[in-house]
């Protein structure tokens, strides 16, 4: 008897490949309107043209294929294309531009007078940024998340942030997925952030990292004496706090704040 398992479908990233989303621009004319056949036509003339065309340092062109092509909308200028290439750096701002401006010049040279509009990863999820509003909604206590650059089916994990104090054990973190396919592409999944989501009160107490060493103890001393009820995470990021100012303490109020 044959039994036959159906498993996920599995996501592999291949090393020294990155692709991104792009349009290609076709100038409008009087002659025969656009195709399926001729547009594919176009593409395969452009590949035998710049691929393989050195973009920068030893990222290169590989090839340019069509997206989606079965939904092409015909009446347009401009032709969904994802543009693989040959890299050793991994995806960043600095190749994005790297490649914008390499086929810029490369387009130069196509008799077809056409251009390319590189707009975005195909095969990760570009930077992104989270914003966890306060409770009371003042704008200086939102907490910000950045989100680098990732491949397909990797997991970001980012440390709350805490105005560059690293908080307890480090253990505090936001997660996201990068999720899509190969076939419409990467797309960021719902990040899980709870951790971060600190209440107002340990948002306070972070922004007073930035204050001089005698301020951010005078600051700190005064919410901890005239408030109560403090939650775990409050007094990891109050201890972590005061750490980046006691090397500089001195004096009965460092004593009393590190006593509590």
């Amino acid at each position: 008897e044959i039994i036959t398992v159906v498993s996920e479908v599995a996501i592999v990233n291949i090393e020294g490949i990155v692709q991104y989303e792009a349009s290609l621009q076709i100038p409008e004319s009087s002659e025969t309107p656009l195709t399926l056949d001729s547009i594919q036509k176009l593409v395969d003339e452009i590949n035998e043209f710049v691929a393989g065309s050195i973009i920068q340092g030893d990222t290169s062109l590989f090839f340019i294929e069509l997206f989606d092509s079965q939904n092409i909308n015909l009446d347009a200028n401009s032709i969904p294309v994802v543009i693989t290439i040959i890299t050793e750096e991994g995806g960043s701002d600095d190749l994005l531009l790297a490649v914008q401006n390499g086929l810029g010049s490369l387009s130069v040279g196509l008799q077809s007078n056409v251009s390319f509009l590189v707009s975005d990863r195909f095969d990760g999820c570009r930077p992104d940024t989270t914003i966890l509003t306060s409770q009371s909604g003042n704008p200086s206590l939102d907490i910000y998340l950045q989100w680098p650059e990732i491949n397909i089916g990797e997991q970001a994990v980012v440390k709350c942030p805490c105005r560059g104090v690293d908080i307890g054990n480090g253990n505090l973190e936001a997660q996201r997925y990068c999720g899509g396919n190969f076939t419409k592409g990467a797309k960021w999944e719902i990040p899980f952030v709870a951790q971060c989501d600190f209440s107002d009160r340990a948002r306070k107490i972070c922004n007073l990292a930035e204050l001089p060493s005698s301020e951010k103890l005078e600051k700190l001393g005064d919410i901890i004496e005239t408030q109560t009820d403090f939650v775990a995470t409050e007094i990891s990021v109050a201890a972590s706090v005061l750490l980046t100012a006691r090397e500089d303490a001195s004096g009965n109020r460092t004593k009393d704040i590190l006593m509590w």
